[in-house]
């Protein structure tokens, strides 16, 4: 029982510090899921009248999360003053609000194309903010498979709790005659993602990048797939959807 209330103590401590460390990405990532919640609600009530603003605001603070995020990084490596990071917080968070009114009621293929690009770029963003001064490749390269290795890791544990929490409810559904919308399915997947995933996650980035200059070695063979492999893929693919928007762009 001590080790129970032991591991659970240590579990809430690390998530509450993490809430402190990150507290607009998580808030942000939290609404997303929150206005995707209402979303689904609002397509089965088949409620049109706020549906735009909904599901335009959700893009918003689902790209806030990355960008929040990156900023987040960068006043750590940076050690930025509180006036500073409260000027350039502001100024970004009036960027994301001016990109909000520029959004479609109806999204079209450009739309979209341009949500994912700007969300791949500021994954890049993550991946390079914290070395503004360290320019070791090294400890760069350790980093991000840590970060990758941690995503795999807490989209698997997000899965299992997924279906774990899914089973529960399906099999009250069953037993004892409830009636449960199947949407509430699609909801706790918002939940376990809005919530669970992002704190668990966030919680593996260390506060400092030297602790990487340790003894921290992963297989040669992953470092080789993740540096010379995946991220130059990653950056093609990110050029081919980039020349794919202009391409459409200059159709229309």
């Amino acid at each position: 029982m001590k080790l129970n209330l032991s591991t659970i103590k240590h579990i809430c401590q690390s998530a509450i510090e993490t809430i402190r460390r990150f507290p607009l990405p998580i808030i942000s990532i939290v609404i997303a899921s929150i206005l995707m919640i209402v979303f689904t609600e609002l397509q089965e009530r088949h409620i049109t009248k706020y549906i735009t603003v909904i599901k335009n605001l959700s893009v918003i603070f689902i790209i806030g999360f990355p960008v929040l995020l990156s900023l987040n990084l960068l006043f750590e490596s940076r050690s930025t003053t509180v006036k500073n990071k409260f000027i350039i917080t502001i100024f970004v968070i009036i960027l994301l609000i001016i990109y909000y009114f520029s959004l479609p009621e109806k999204f079209k293929e450009l739309h979209i194309i341009r949500i994912i690009i700007l969300n791949i770029t500021f994954c890049f963003v993550i991946m390079y903010a914290g070395f503004i001064k360290d320019n070791q490749s090294s400890n760069f390269t350790k980093f991000n498979i840590h970060l990758l290795i941690r995503l795999i890791i807490t989209g698997f544990f997000s899965g299992v709790i997924y279906i774990g929490l899914s089973s529960a409810i399906f099999s009250i559904k069953e037993l004892f005659n409830i009636k449960i919308p199947p949407r509430v399915f699609g909801q706790l997947w918002f939940v376990v993602q809005g919530i669970y995933a992002p704190i668990y996650f966030l919680s593996a980035i260390p506060k400092d990048i030297k602790v990487f200059e340790d003894e921290f070695t992963y297989p040669p063979v992953l470092q080789i797939l993740i540096r010379y492999i995946l991220f130059p893929m990653v950056t093609i693919y990110l050029l081919i959807l980039y020349i794919y928007l202009g391409k459409i762009i200059i159709i229309q």
